[in-house]
């Protein structure tokens, strides 16, 4: 194969060969590509080489030592928290509108305020 080919074929998250892709082009199954260790450390070997000519990324490290198939704890309050934060983002929202609006109104008010000013010490309504 060509170093462009073997490009074509990387699995970016670990930055290894996908090994769908190699079972497809080969004879060898997924399984036997899984399960031999013969194939297993002739792939590896292959692999290290291809990192050496940096025609692979270098290995991804997959977090603190957990495996990467381990499954996540389910936090009940995750989804809570995150209608909480979604919640108190609309009320942020609906907040600053309403005190824009108080102030439209306050200005309003004000210009009626002399108006009623003027009636109260008057008795009429100016024309």
């Amino acid at each position: 194969m060509t170093d462009e080919a073997y490009k074509q074929i990387v699995y970016a998250p670990t930055g290894t060969l996908n090994k769908s892709e190699i079972v497809k082009g080969s004879t060898v199954s997924l399984n036997a590509l899984k399960k031999n260790q013969q194939i297993k450390t002739a792939l590896e070997r292959i692999e290290d080489g291809l990192r050496e000519r940096g025609i692979l990324p270098p290995l991804a490290k997959t977090g603190s030592g957990a495996s990467p198939k381990s499954p996540r704890r389910h936090d009940p309050k995750a989804n809570a928290s995150l209608k909480a934060d979604q919640r108190a983002s609309a009320l942020e929202k609906e907040l600053v509108a309403l005190r824009a609006e108080n102030a439209q109104l306050k200005a309003s008010l004000s210009r009626y305020g002399e108006l009623s000013e003027v009636i109260g010490e008057l008795g009429l309504i100016p024309r």
